[in-house]
């Protein structure tokens, strides 16, 4: 029976690695940005309706394995208490008739309990065979693998044609500093290290706004004296690099408990994982809902992997 629990556990751990590894982008991708929008749309739905499947299917075969285990651990103890018995019948007195009758019944009791343990492990047994829940879970583990690599090259293709974009075009209106130079002076502000993991996270902040407001690359719209509005969200065009770095620092500050920011501030002080950052970021009130609820979050590892590129904006 241990064979059996080891067999499930080393299916499972196979049916995962082999769902990772065949996971490959099939067909013809997009190639414009509103096509792949579209398209990550759709794997988003995939993606969600193939994990809830995956975790119904994983409940049933937890389910079915908690039980074999059980009626395995309950034969286990029986057969332990049966050597036990057999031990000390041995070293009981040959001439105390009613002792060694006595011990024998008990024995008899307990290797029928032993006989009907064993044909609840052999019935469960048989039901795992039988049926489909494994066989559908480990389709199920692929298919989930394979959409989320469909999704994951989409958000890829997506990163690079908004960087091409950024590099052709008139620029962010930051001025002549790059994402990078910002990046530090900024956390410098916020008191937080210049660490890669943070230059990371603001620089994927910066590319999630690709905004051409003058000196303000993360889009606040904290007016200032002499600052005008960029757009009708009021995003503001600063007059300097220095106005543009107080203006994003106070509005860090002034939302610290209020709009989710103090976490913002606390991870970067950290010096904590992109991703950390990244979601405290999406979790917060400065784009609630933005990029379909994955604002920064889907740009750090192309950041990541790229970094030179998005830095030198």
């Amino acid at each position: 029976m241990r064979l059996i629990r080891t067999l499930v556990v080393g299916l499972l751990a196979f049916a995962t690695l082999a769902s990772a590894g065949v996971a490959q982008a099939s067909g013809t991708s997009p190639t414009s940005l509103p096509a792949l929008q579209e398209r990550i749309a759709r794997l988003d739905h995939d993606v969600a309706g193939w994990k809830a499947m995956v975790a119904s299917l994983q409940a049933k075969v937890d389910a079915l394995s908690a039980r074999i285990q059980s009626a395995t651990d309950a034969l286990d103890r029986l057969q332990a208490h049966v050597a036990w018995l057999e031990g000390a019948q041995a070293l009981m007195p040959h001439g105390d008739r009613s002792v060694t009758s006595g011990a024998i019944r008990r024995l008899r009791r307990e290797r029928s309990r032993i006989a009907k343990a064993e044909g609840a492990v052999a019935a469960l047994t048989a039901e795992a065979s039988k049926n489909q829940w494994l066989p559908k879970l480990f389709e199920a583990q692929d298919l989930l693998a394979r959409a989320q690599a469909q999704r994951d090259a989409a958000v890829h293709q997506v990163s690079l044609l908004e960087w091409e974009a950024g590099a052709t075009s008139s620029g962010t209106g930051i001025g002549s500093i790059t994402y990078e130079d910002w990046a530090r002076l900024l956390l410098q502000r916020m008191g937080a290290p210049a660490c890669a993991n943070n230059l990371v996270a603001v620089v994927a902040w910066e590319a999630a706004e690709r905004t051409g407001a003058s000196w303000n690359p993360l889009a606040t719209t904290l007016a200032r004296p002499g600052s005008v509005p960029f757009n009708g969200a009021g995003v503001q065009n600063y007059r300097s690099l220095e106005e543009g770095l107080d203006a994003t620092a106070a509005t860090l500050w002034g939302g610290y408990a209020s709009n989710g920011y103090g976490w913002i501030v606390y991870w970067l002080r950290q010096c904590a994982a992109p991703q950390t950052t990244a979601s405290s970021i999406n979790g917060s009130n400065w784009c609630s809902g933005c990029a379909g609820g994955r604002y920064v979050i889907d740009l750090v590892a192309d950041v990541q992997a790229r970094y030179d590129r998005y830095a030198g904006l």
